[in-house]
């Protein structure tokens, strides 16, 4: 074997292996990325070529640590890195990025469920370290036909919609007249306007409170409206 691939590959076991995690709660490892937020991570060991994630793995939407509660709002680098006895494994809508790497070496995975009502964007890193094709997807029933067609998620082998979005809807307040789009929430945030294709057709930050944008120009249709405070909201022009 080519010995710059071995140093290389020993650099590499080395550095995700020294990664040492913040907490564990409940049998998933976290490491803080913020004052109230955390991505999911790996234990740190490598060695037994089967982890320490195993069979069902449901991820929380907010985990408490001490007198602190965080939003889990990332699966790490190489977080699920070998788990070769993990099944299957449930995403909450409060994840906003998956990292590289994140699910390589799950061979026996079979099934991921997610819960964003617009697909998610992810690398192709994401899925390089799986065979996507042998892996079914279940998600927002109604939303399949984004997935199909959003990168990343349209190999997986069947796409299966009977989820309903753990998005929260009743702090939200959305409507349309001559020309401007109204959206008032209690946060600052971003706002994106999706069309049922996934394209992206508008974008703008607003401050708390009501705020009104002109989207006059963008074609007659249904628009997902997402904020990425999590909530996202379905809307006929």
């Amino acid at each position: 074997m080519n010995r710059k691939f071995i140093v290389c590959l020993i650099a590499l076991f080395y550095t995700i292996s020294s990664s040492a995690y913040d907490f564990e709660k409940d049998g998933i490892y976290y490491n803080k990325t913020g004052p109230n937020t955390v991505e999911v991570t790996h234990d740190g060991d490598f060695t037994d070529g089967t982890q320490i994630y195993i069979k069902a793995v449901i991820i929380p939407a907010t985990v408490t640590n001490g007198e602190t509660k965080y939003n889990v709002t990332a699966l790490g680098e190489y977080a699920f890195y070998g788990c070769k006895n993990l099944i299957s494994i449930t995403i909450p809508n409060s994840v906003t990025k998956i990292k590289e790497h994140a699910f390589d070496v799950c061979t026996n995975l079979t099934e991921i469920t997610v819960h964003w009502l617009v697909p998610l964007d992810v690398s192709a890193e994401v899925i390089s370290g799986i065979k996507p094709g042998s892996i079914s997807l279940i998600v927002p029933a109604g939303t399949e036909t984004l997935y199909q067609a959003a990168a990343g998620w349209k190999y997986f082998g069947s796409i299966k919609g009977n989820v309903v979005g753990n998005i929260p809807v009743d702090r939200e307040t959305i409507y349309y007249s001559a020309g401007i789009l109204t959206v008032n929430t209690r946060l600052s945030e971003q706002i994106d306007i999706y069309s049922t294709g996934g394209a992206l057709l508008y974008r703008a930050w607003k401050s708390t409170g009501e705020a009104t944008f002109p989207v006059s120009h963008l074609p007659n249709g249904v628009w997902i409206i997402r904020g990425n405070s999590g909530w996202v909201k379905k809307f006929v022009k």
